[in-house]
């Protein structure tokens, strides 16, 4: 019995700690690119370009999508991090087979996220994926900068979908409207050439996370 009130007191402390954390410290968030996300230049993308990625191009992808993540999330009592210990993590990776509940493939998915509640959670982008969308949604003329840079964009504002789901987990709703970043797929222009604003997340974002001081 004495070991039980111990385990129960023990649970309440860690509760009331990611309580604690929550209301008075930004949370971690980790956005990240896995070494070899780049690797190989996929046969589309570099037909596009005129040639593989460049490290300047890498760095400008890195750079556009970080951005992107940190304007969405402004105001908001959350630390985006480039480690890998943080509370909740997106990973961008060369390529992912996510599978549905049935472990049937979802080809070509942009990218997917678990949420463990108070454990945090994690997730991964499909860097061929959207790179390719990026080049299929091309305004004429658009010049090899831009295409870069819209790769970086629709990186970055995948990152943002899917940290909504990890922060509002059972509460995160998909949106109809293809000009906001709760839109269900990456597979639109606005993704990686448009602007994005927020639907209905904001707010419940704003209710869970807190402003930032």
């Amino acid at each position: 019995m004495r070991l039980l009130f111990v385990a129960c007191a023990a649970a309440v402390a860690v509760l009331g700690g990611l309580r604690w954390y929550g209301a008075e410290s930004p949370i971690s968030a980790s956005f990240a690119y896995d070494d070899s996300a780049f690797e190989p230049t996929p046969d589309d993308l570099a037909a596009a370009l005129g040639g593989p990625l460049t490290d300047g191009d890498r760095q400008t992808i890195r750079a556009v999508s970080r951005v992107e993540v940190e304007q969405a999330f402004a105001g908001l009592r959350v630390r985006f991090v480039d480690g890998h210990r943080a509370f909740w993590r997106i990973r961008v990776v060369s390529s992912i087979v996510p599978r549905t509940m049935n472990d049937r493939a979802m080809l070509s998915a942009a990218g997917t996220s678990y949420t463990f509640g108070p454990l945090g959670g994690g997730g991964f982008l499909n860097f061929t994926t959207l790179a390719l969308k990026a080049v299929l949604y091309r305004p004429p003329g658009a010049s090899r900068e831009e295409l870069v840079a819209a790769i970086g964009r629709g990186i970055g504002r995948s990152a943002v979908h899917e940290f909504t789901h990890l922060m509002l987990g059972a509460d995160s709703r998909h949106s109809g409207d293809e000009s906001t970043y709760e839109f269900e797929s990456a597979d639109r222009i606005s993704q990686y050439y448009g602007q994005l604003r927020w639907a209905d997340a904001r707010p419940l974002l704003e209710q869970k996370l807190g402003a930032r001081q």
